[in-house]
């Protein structure tokens, strides 16, 4: 065989598999076989959305805007770990003599996240995230909040709040939220389970 054809059979090879590759995972994502070991590895996230915000000893809550970013591992097995840092501006409106003044106020939490995940085979699924702070900010207190998920690929992952299951009243609660954000996967990790 000729060096020329030798190379032009490489050439096809690679392109082969380089077009056959990404094929290949689409038909397995699209083949209904999803499962917990389809969400593996390491992830950035963003969320955003409304809240609603109960500070402590106070008996009413107030809108505020909530954003969200942080690191998730999933171990392919159910479960999940990470970090958080959550931002929230809330306003108020206070009587001032026979004026009303309103101001906003920022609440910051960064926590720790533990939990559980479960994923269907159509790509759908749950998480369970237990968030415990990780400053002694006054209104940064334990919580655990429950979140439907969708597997688009295997590098992103959609999700929405879909409650929240507890939270520590002394130190402040969201009561309720819409919170909605997109995890990607990033370059470079990946799971412990994989590198074995």
């Amino acid at each position: 065989m000729s060096k020329s054809l030798a190379r032009w059979f490489i050439a096809i090879a690679i392109v082969t598999i380089s077009t056959l590759g990404p094929c290949a995972s689409v038909d397995a994502e699209n083949s209904g076989g999803y499962s917990d070991s389809s969400l593996s590895g390491s992830f950035v996230f963003r969320a955003s959305g409304s809240s609603l915000f109960t500070s402590p000893n106070e008996l009413t809550s107030v809108p505020v805007y909530l954003a969200s970013v942080g690191l998730i591992t999933f171990d392919g097995q159910g479960l999940l770990r990470g970090s958080v840092a959550n931002s929230a501006t809330r306003t108020e409106v206070i009587p001032a003599g026979k004026y009303v003044t309103s101001y906003s106020s920022q609440i910051l939490c960064n926590a720790k996240m533990s939990g559980t995940y479960a994923i269907e085979p159509d790509g759908t699924g749950t998480m369970t995230i237990n968030f415990t702070p990780t400053n002694a900010a006054a209104t940064c207190g334990a919580s655990t909040g429950a979140f439907n998920i969708v597997i688009l690929s295997l590098s992103q992952v959609e999700f929405v709040s879909s409650g929240q299951m507890m939270a520590d009243p002394s130190k402040g609660e969201f009561n309720s939220y819409v919170v909605q954000g997109a995890l990607m996967k990033r370059a470079g990790f990946e799971s412990s389970s994989r590198k074995r």
